[in-house]
């Protein structure tokens, strides 16, 4: 069986997952949802997911610690750090071959981009879990 890219977005904002969920899905992605750091630390240790999608202020933590931790544990972990235009300095200082970064709010279009940069599209079906 072909592996499937997997994908963590974690964010507090239900619709975020909700929106970012139907884009990567489309390109055949399996999806999970965190709302906080623990949940994405939790469901990372079941299964570690080939790009993650944080935000970068998070409800226990900030994006960029939570990156660094997973990448610990997969250095080939791609991330796309997910920031309101206060967080961009922080954001640029962290970015690294592996990584990407959009500024919200952003559109489909952008966040198809951003992925596609990083991890090539997938076009086998796919399971999404709204787990949050």
């Amino acid at each position: 069986m072909p592996h499937t890219s997997s994908c963590l977005i974690v964010d507090d904002d239900p619709q975020v997952h909700d929106r970012v969920t139907a884009v990567l899905a489309a390109f055949g992605y399996v999806v999970h949802c965190a709302s906080n750091a623990a949940d994405a630390l939790r469901l990372s240790a079941q299964s570690m997911p080939d790009l993650l999608l944080t935000s970068v202020m998070l409800p226990d933590s900030d994006g960029l610690n939570l990156a660094s931790q997973l990448r610990a544990v997969s250095a080939k972990l791609t991330v796309v750090y997910m920031s309101a235009s206060s967080d961009a300095v922080r954001v640029s200082g962290a970015l690294d071959a592996g990584s990407s970064s959009l500024r919200k709010p952003f559109g489909p279009e952008q966040l198809a981009d951003a992925v596609a940069r990083l991890i090539p599209p997938r076009t086998a079906p796919c399971a999404t879990d709204g787990a949050r």
